[in-house]
């Protein structure tokens, strides 16, 4: 699961509440600042942290992480591999712990002319001044 922010954050603590009967995830493997995500993310990249889970199915659970790993995060990637017997995994709600540092600060890319081009800029009047032996 990719979950971007809108600044930097520092996650102090992860609650993951799953399903019953053996559904909820008994694994989380955390990724931090990831450019592509996609499926094969659990198997080619090491985690940053990797959290062993109980059934926290009443959502009393907060794993707390590693803040000196996650702090400056733009984005995080959540990998739930396992879970306790059940053919599907089922998550019903991730709720992140933390404060935000700051804005993202986004570039601006600007082009400047310091000498302007005359073949660049068209004008309108031009498109009449070769008509002057026509009558006109």
């Amino acid at each position: 699961m990719f979950i971007p922010f809108n600044g930097e954050i520092k996650i102090k603590a992860i609650c993951v509440v799953g399903g019953e009967d053996g559904t909820a995830p008994s694994k989380m493997k955390i990724y931090k600042n990831v450019e592509a995500v996609d499926i094969n993310i659990l198997e080619d990249k090491k985690p940053v942290q990797v959290i062993d889970m109980n059934q926290n199915v009443g959502g009393e659970l907060d794993y707390l992480v590693n803040v000196t790993k996650f702090n400056n995060v733009g984005n995080i990637v959540l990998g739930f591999d396992a879970n306790f017997g059940a053919p599907n995994t089922i998550i019903k709600f991730i709720g992140l712990k933390g404060e935000k540092l700051r804005e993202k600060v986004k570039v601006i890319e600007a082009v400047y002319e310091v000498r302007a081009n005359l073949a660049d800029h068209k004008n309108p009047a031009d498109k009449f001044a070769n008509a002057s032996g026509m009558g006109f």
